[in-house]
């Protein structure tokens, strides 16, 4: 069971934020996180979806056009789903930190968008992204 007040430490004093779902009985939580993209000065919304036994999903809510690091439309992939943990976004480290993450990852979006170079290391991947399963390890 997500331990939402431990989860959401710190994200409402950081960023807009709304709780747009809270299914307790089935585990499943939707936030809308309104952030602005350093440099760029570009809002987004992004919308974080939380489910028991599923790896999150972060959406960049307003976005147009292409991005690279994508499972699809908007869906942001900011790491390789074979990825050690210290290379992932972990529950116990909470949405503020996913937030921040989401944040650099849309930066590095617009940045490749101007300059056609990514910024940081990337994964190869010759076939489609394929989402992990998230571990049913529940947020401390």
């Amino acid at each position: 069971m997500f331990a939402l007040r431990k989860l959401e430490t710190g994200l409402a004093a950081a960023y807009e934020m709304e709780r747009v779902r809270a299914d307790h009985r089935m585990q499943s939580f939707v936030w809308r996180v309104h952030v602005t993209v350093p440099v760029y000065e570009v809002g987004f919304a992004l919308r974080i979806e939380l489910d028991e036994g599923r790896a999150v999903r972060i959406y960049a809510e307003g976005w147009a056009g292409h991005l690279k690091h994508t499972y699809g439309g908007n869906r942001l992939c900011m790491w390789y789903p074979q990825d050690p943990i210290d290379r992932r976004w972990e529950r116990e480290e909470g949405l503020l930190k996913l937030a921040d993450t989401a944040v650099a990852h849309l930066f590095k979006e617009l940045y490749y968008r101007e300059t056609g170079e990514w910024l940081g290391e990337e994964a190869p991947h010759a076939g489609p992204k394929v989402e992990a399963r998230a571990d049913n390890r529940a947020a401390a």
